[in-house]
Formats: C-alpha cells, structure tokens, sequence
C-alpha cells in the first residue's frame, strides 16, 4: 500500500520474538513416546505491524481473521508468525514497503497503517503453518506460529474487512478440548508429566527428585502427592510456616554441576547425589546448571526454561551463529546444543499459558565421576 513507511532492517539476535526454532531434537509423547503428528493447516493474518531482519526472517503481529476449525489458533487471536522463505519476504516486502524505505529504515516495529493510526486499505496474509497438539507462545502469551507457505498477500479495504470480521467465525470446539490451561496449573502439569515419562518407581529411587529453585514447594507438592519423593533445593525456600513438609529442603543455591553440594561427606552431599533425577519449573539462574550437575552425576532431567538473563550469563554464545544467547529461543537452543555425544536431549510442551517449552533427556550415563559416591549409592539411582 501507498501509505507504507519504513522497515526496520535487524539482527534476529537482538529480538526475543524473531529467532529460529530448535534444530535436531525430537519431540515426543510423554505416553508413548512416539513422535507427535502435525498437520498443515491454512489461515488469514490481518497484519498490525512487521520487522524485517535482514533476508532471512520477518516477524508479522497479526490477528487471526480465518482458521481451520482444527486450529488451535481462534478466530481474533493475537498471534505472531514468522517467515524465513526468501521468496515469500521478497513479496511481502513489496507490498508493504515503500521502494526508497531500505535507505531510511528506522528503528521499530513497522505498523501496517503507515504509523499514523488510520488507513484506506488493511493487509491480510494467507498462510498455512502446521498444527501440532500445542502451540508455544511468547512471553506476552501472544501464539508464536511459523509459516511453512505464503500463499497469498491481499489488501482489503473496510467494507471488505467488515465482511471478512464477520464471515469468519472459528468454530473452536476441538481447540477447546485440547486447550491451553491457565499457568497456575503448571506445577501440577510438570509433575502429572514427569509420571508419565519416567514412572513412580524411576522417579523414587535413591533420594528422589531434586526439585531445583523450587521456590514456594508446589511442584515437590504436586509429585508427594502423586507417590514421589522429593528434595527441594533453592536459596530462599518459601515454604511457608509448615512443620511437617512432605520433602526435605536445601536452603543454597545450585551453581556450576553442583561440585560444593555433591562432594561433600555431609547429608546435603548424600541427598543431592543419590537423586534420581534433576527437575526444574522456571529455575531462572539455575536453569543451565540443572543440565551440568546431571550430566555430572549421569541421572536423567527435565526442566522448562524461562528467563535468559543474557546480563547475567554474558558467555552463552550460540553454537550455530557465534552470537550471544540473548532470546528465549536461543536459549533454549543453547540448552538443547549441550548436549553430549550419545546423550540426546529432548523437547516436549506442557499444556498451559506461557513458557511451557520442556527440555528433558531420559540417558542415563556417567561424564564424570562423583567423588565421595560409593558403588551402593550408584546403584540405589538406577
């Protein structure tokens, strides 16, 4: 359209919404472990705004005007889909982008009503994108969606978009049944996971679960409920005022692979290495040295990632471009990337809103070993 203005021509690395998705890992079905089936579906996105990133990405914020009724994207759904065909970012490059606007690109988000807040005519993308059993959001809950095709870039102007507003609603009755549940529901989701994955008599062995910047004690909650043991370790434990909790609790933090925890002859030594797996929801620092201190004590692991603090862990740098980790996706990718040889790291997707990426793997074997760990105490973990 005429009224377009400016794009902003980025680095993927430097937006938490525009980065490429995970590589080389499988996803499962905690039930049965066979890979899980998506479909392609098609979809209208009437266009809010997009950003360029150089040739290889746009990122388009959208709401969702047409879907299938398979979809777990609704009708008037924020959502923001990506694109990586060169192809199809040539195209939609044209339509929405003035012919002299790469020589005065501006930082931002480019609206598609030019920034000026009114508009004769409104851009709608054809798209189709797989459906899979759930769909990840971004950390403002809008649905992240990749696009697998373009088939189409229209421009509708408002007799034309107040028809499609009302021709097109979703009927959402599938959606529903396998819809997203609300995030206080997470602990007790990661723990019915866990079950599922790896079993009541795997989950108890030794110790039990080391239960990683468990915070207010939910998860070790949910999994006592369930029949599993559990030691809470987080160096503020906010527990309550609870005399008798179901769970013993390690008041320090967990840094490194958990050296000055694990080799010491004291009970914090023996309960940290004698547990049979290593779990975090949301462990924030911690969330890298969850993998570090299984690899070091060869127990399985499964966390789901949140926040990257890319201040705080300047080191991280992505193994496929040199950059540093500085978004959710590439985090996760970092995470996923560490994994050692004939080790392999998994990934799967709890059903509720918000960061419910799981990152997880069920090897068991040792990298290193665990001083002060007897030949018994190996055994009673495996």
């Amino acid at each position: 359209p005429a009224n377009q203005k400016t794009v902003e021509i980025n680095n993927p690395t430097n937006d938490d919404d525009g980065e490429e998705g995970y590589t080389n890992h499988k996803v499962q079905n905690p039930t049965n472990g066979e890979k899980k089936l998506t479909s392609l579906i098609e979809l209208k996105l009437e266009v809010v705004k997009c950003k360029f990133f150089h040739d290889n990405l746009v990122s388009v914020d959208g709401i969702c005007r047409s879907s299938s009724t398979r979809a777990l994207v609704k009708h008037n759904d924020k959502c923001l889909l990506h694109i990586r065909s060169q192809t199809d970012i040539l195209g939609l490059y044209r339509a929405v982008v003035q012919p002299d606007a790469m020589k005065s690109a501006s930082t931002g988000w480019v609206r598609s009503d030019g920034g000026e807040g009114t508009q004769e005519s409104q851009l709608v993308l054809t798209a189709q994108i797989r459906n899979g059993p759930t769909i990840e959001r971004n950390r403002r809950g809008v649905k992240t969606l990749n696009c697998e095709f373009l088939l189409g870039i229209e421009e509708f102007d408002q007799d034309e978009m107040m028809q499609l507003h009302a021709s097109t609603t979703n009927s959402t009755e599938e959606a529903d049944n396998v819809g997203l549940l609300n995030k206080k529901e997470r602990h007790k989701l990661f723990a019915e996971w866990l079950v599922n994955m790896f079993g009541i008599e795997r989950l108890s062995k030794g110790t039990g679960v080391l239960d990683v910047a468990g915070g207010n004690g939910e998860l070790s909650r949910s999994l006592h409920q369930l029949g599993v043991p559990s030691i809470l370790i987080d160096p503020n434990p906010r527990c309550g005022n609870e005399t008798q909790l179901p769970f013993e609790i390690i008041a320090k933090p967990l840094v490194g692979d958990g050296s000055d925890l694990i080799d010491g002859d004291d009970s914090i030594g023996s309960l940290t290495r004698n547990c049979s797996i290593v779990v975090g929801m949301h462990p924030d620092q911690a969330t890298e040295a969850i993998v570090d201190i299984a690899l070091r004590l060869g127990v399985p692991f499964a966390f789901l990632p949140c926040c990257v603090m890319p201040k705080l862990f300047p080191h991280r740098i992505q193994k496929r471009h040199g950059d540093p980790v500085r978004s959710y996706r590439t985090f996760c990718q970092y995470l996923l990337d560490k994994a050692p040889v004939g080790v392999p790291f998994e990934v799967d997707y709890l059903p509720f809103i918000g960061r419910n990426t799981v990152i997880f793997s069920r090897a068991v074997a040792f990298c290193q070993p665990v001083h002060n760990a007897t030949d018994e105490e190996r055994q009673s973990r495996h």
